[in-house]
């Protein structure tokens, strides 16, 4: 988000509203791989820990913290498959297509 903000071709405020928990925790930490050459922000983010996406029976979309809390909390219940969290990086504008493509999956 702080690189696109930098990259812009016109200067604009950013706001964002984040507490400290997710500033160090290591599920939000990225690698240097990860911010370097040709990557780019990706406004949704598809559960990667689903290994059969026929099993899934509910989706769940949630952003930052609120994924950090619940999946969380389905590690503790021990629920695999059965509910896919996908996060929304941003909200406004909304990625439509991003969102139709996870579904389809």
């Amino acid at each position: 988000m702080m690189r696109r903000q930098q990259l812009r071709s016109f200067r604009k405020p950013l706001i964002h509203f984040y507490s400290k928990k997710l500033l160090r925790h290591p599920l939000c930490v990225s690698t240097h791989e990860e911010i370097t050459g040709e990557t780019k922000f990706q406004p949704i983010l598809d559960d990667k820990s689903i290994s059969q996406p026929a099993k899934v029976k509910k989706v769940v979309f949630c952003t930052g913290q609120v994924w950090l809390d619940v999946n969380e909390r389905r590690e503790k219940l021990g629920i695999k498959d059965e509910i896919a969290i996908i996060r929304v990086e941003q909200l406004a504008p909304l990625d439509y297509n991003s969102i139709i493509k996870v579904l389809k999956k």
